[in-house]
């Protein structure tokens, strides 16, 4: 019996270093019966030609092989015509600088095949930061398995996907085409478009979280989706646009959308205080003593007045010549006369514990 057709549409942009090994990651899937749709969104390097280097051992390996050589339109108007052009019972997107395992339209396919309340399946990986052509066993850190960032989940994910969106693991995902047919296709005004398809998808679609490795995400300085002014600009766009179709279904689910917000400027910035001038003249707190106030630091403007921090082996030590107290020491304060700035990674627990204490971000800590 013919197992059902994959079609695979990847989107190409200026990576010549890194578009053969992607492409052959695509030729070594132990799934056969795939077709790949492939657009070069008008890279200025050699990128095409890299393309064309490998273009018959493509069309020896897949049952189709459509190649688009285009003017620049951006990734969501490509996936959107790779999916139109598309045969096959599957979509599987894909950026051209990412590495597919070879097990992982097998596993993905086998399952929604299977299981038909089903219609999204979505795995694990790792990102790696590496701009190295060939990606090796050493190059993969436990730390930076998507899994180890993230728990991810199965079933209806809609509201969990609000506390993990931009940890979702996109590199993986495999979809039913007629998701699209129902749904429709990528919004082509945003530039992170993966986003709100999930957040639109899961509330219909059921996704299952599949517990094996499928996917490198290659972290190389130059990702659209890691830059937070991309982000942002999107997350603003997202939530105009739901607020004019009145897509959330609870107004919490709005909360929760304006936090990502929140955590996207705060987190994703790396400590870019440049916007915090108004602050001065109050008093500032730090929450948070460890690694993450080490790497800060130096870059920090003001002068901090004490430190809080929720481990008790550390309170009334000194940091830098400033003494560490409890964090119930912050509700003695006059919110109005402090500011407080999170120094920790566990950024999200302190906004929820600031936020139930009354703390508004931005007005009293950031």
């Amino acid at each position: 019996m013919r197992k059902p057709l994959v079609s695979i549409i990847i989107s190409a942009y200026n990576h010549e270093k890194y578009v053969i090994p992607c492409l052959e990651s695509m030729m070594n899937q132990t799934y056969e019966n795939i077709e790949l749709l492939l657009f070069n969104d008008g890279s200025t390097d050699g990128t095409h030609n890299k393309i064309l280097s490998i273009m018959e051992p493509m069309k020896n390996r897949f049952q189709r092989v459509e190649y688009y050589n285009k003017e620049n339109e951006g990734i969501s108007k490509n996936f959107n015509l790779g999916i139109r052009m598309s045969k096959g019972d599957y979509i599987k997107t894909f950026a051209s600088d990412d590495i597919l395992m070879p097990n992982a339209v097998e596993n993905l396919v086998d399952f929604l095949s299977n299981n038909h309340n089903y219609d999204i399946a979505y795995g694990d990986g790792y990102h790696v930061d590496s701009k190295k052509i060939e990606i090796g066993e050493k190059d993969l850190k436990e730390e930076q398995r998507f899994s180890s960032i993230v728990s991810f989940k199965s079933g209806d994910i809609h509201e969990y996907l609000y506390d993990i969106l931009p940890h979702m693991s996109t590199w993986t995902v495999l979809f039913r085409k007629s998701c699209f047919n129902e749904l429709g296709f990528y919004d082509e005004n945003l530039t992170c478009e993966d986003m709100d398809l999930y957040l639109r998808f899961s509330k219909k679609y059921k996704f299952k979280y599949i517990d094996e490795l499928l996917a490198i995400h290659r972290i190389h300085g130059e990702n659209t989706g890691l830059n937070p002014n991309v982000m942002l600009t999107t997350f603003n766009r997202m939530l105009e646009k739901y607020d004019e179709a009145n897509f959330f279904e609870k107004e919490d689910h709005r909360k929760k959308f304006i936090k990502l917000i929140n955590w996207t400027e705060r987190v994703l910035s790396e400590g870019d205080y440049s916007k915090l001038a108004e602050i001065e003249g109050r008093k500032i707190i730090g929450w948070g003593t460890g690694s993450y106030y080490q790497k800060h630091k130096e870059i920090f403007p003001f002068d901090i007045h004490y430190f809080v921090d929720s481990n008790p082996t550390k309170y009334d030590l000194d940091l830098d010549g400033k003494k560490i107290h409890p964090i119930e020491q912050l509700l003695i304060e006059q919110k109005e006369d402090i500011f407080i700035i999170i120094f920790s990674s566990f950024y999200d627990e302190i906004f929820e514990w600031l936020n139930d204490k009354g703390f508004q971000y931005k007005e009293h800590f950031y």
